[in-house]
């Protein structure tokens, strides 16, 4: 859909408005540029949401480029990327017979926006905003809405788990011995700074932390809980309040013991700094965003707090495609059109702003020494 030079539609921003930014970056080199020092091409990771094992397989069959650009973190250049978690929680306690059904999201870097439960309950659901309920099957069917968003920035989501539980709790329809339990979960989906597990701000470790409940399912008799963590163990990775992941593990096991849940860990992604912040490349790249678009969105480089394929491939930045030249405040209320939303957007003038971008910054560093 498009309005008001607004393309609308989950994934028109984040990310396939670089796809079509990246194809004509490549015609307008070819067609205007002339001879370039470097071979120039266009590759499209298919899997970055979920695991990004297609470029594993791409530099296990190919060599890698000699300097790799990648439009999936913003401007003006990420130079690194904060450390990244995902976390299982199975509780010791079984959960109660009462409870036929339970499960919420759909991939371990979305704050998920359903969360739903079976009860086996003769209890008449009061009504409530964001719950919707049935009976079928012999048993009380409530779903709980919320407001999606990315892990790396939770900032103005709502958490569907959290809203179930505090539904659930309020109006007294969970059994005696699966309350604590619930009261866990919503303390934990509604302070996505991890301080139910002891890892917040409050408790010594740096900001920006975030810890958030992604999945809920039943594991057995036992209550399955998935956490994603973005913590800044090197966030930026020059500075020096240095997080050692073991003492961050260590911290989340002994808080979810105490708890009364099991532990294990899922992934695995430590911080990386691609190149320093004061390297040659990444200060041309940072110079060229500037004088080239008429509104940055900032000034100095970056360390992302979510990932890309710039942790994956040797001699790589991440840049763009954030341009940043206009939002949907015309006809769209604070907080929407971001990314993961329904109703995400991106300006038709800020993909032309971009290739421009794209194309000037590869012609700037074609006649560098890429291997220094």
């Amino acid at each position: 859909m498009i309005h008001d030079g607004f393309l609308i539609g989950r994934g028109s921003a984040d990310n396939k408005a670089a796809v079509i930014a990246g194809l004509y970056t490549v015609l307008c080199l070819r067609e205007l540029c002339g001879d370039l020092r470097y071979k120039t091409g266009v590759y499209f990771g298919c899997s970055e949401e979920t695991g990004m094992d297609d470029i594993r397989y791409f530099l296990s069959h190919e060599k890698p480029p000699a300097f790799s650009l990648v439009a999936d973190s913003g401007f003006p250049v990420c130079y690194g990327e904060s450390g990244c978690l995902d976390i299982r929680l199975i509780s010791d306690a079984a959960l109660p017979k009462q409870i036929r059904f339970l499960e919420a999201g759909i991939a371990h870097n979305i704050v998920p926006a359903k969360a739903v439960i079976a009860l086996e309950t003769v209890e008449a659901p009061p009504s409530a905003p964001d719950i919707a309920s049935l009976r079928r099957e012999g048993a009380l069917w409530i779903e709980a809405g919320g407001k999606t968003g990315h892990t790396a920035f939770p900032q103005g989501s709502r958490n569907a788990i959290g809203v179930l539980a505090e539904y659930l709790l309020k109006n007294g329809l969970l059994a005696e011995e699966s309350r604590s339990l619930f009261r866990f979960l919503g303390d934990l989906a509604g302070d996505f700074r991890g301080k139910p597990l002891k890892i917040s701000e409050d408790d010594g470790f740096p900001a920006p932390l975030y810890c958030i409940p992604t999945a809920l399912r039943i594991e057995e008799g036992r209550l399955g809980i998935d956490l994603n963590l973005r913590y800044p163990a090197g966030a930026p990775v020059e500075d020096p309040r240095i997080i050692e992941e073991a003492v961050l593990l260590d911290t989340l096991k002994n808080a979810a013991q105490e708890q009364g849940f099991r532990f294990s860990v899922l992934k695995s992604s430590p911080p990386r700094l691609h190149r320093r912040r004061d390297d040659s490349v990444v200060q041309e790249l940072c110079r060229n965003y500037l004088e080239s678009v008429d509104n940055p969105v900032g000034a100095e480089p970056f360390v992302l707090s979510g990932g890309c394929y710039a942790g994956k491939l040797p001699n790589a930045l991440g840049y763009g495609p954030g341009i940043g030249l206009k939002r949907p405040d015309t006809f769209l209320p604070p907080g929407h059109g971001g990314a993961h939303g329904p109703d995400e957007c991106v300006h038709i003038g800020s993909i032309l702003a971009l290739i421009s971008t794209y194309v000037q910054a590869i012609v700037a560093i074609d006649g560098m020494d890429l291997n220094k």
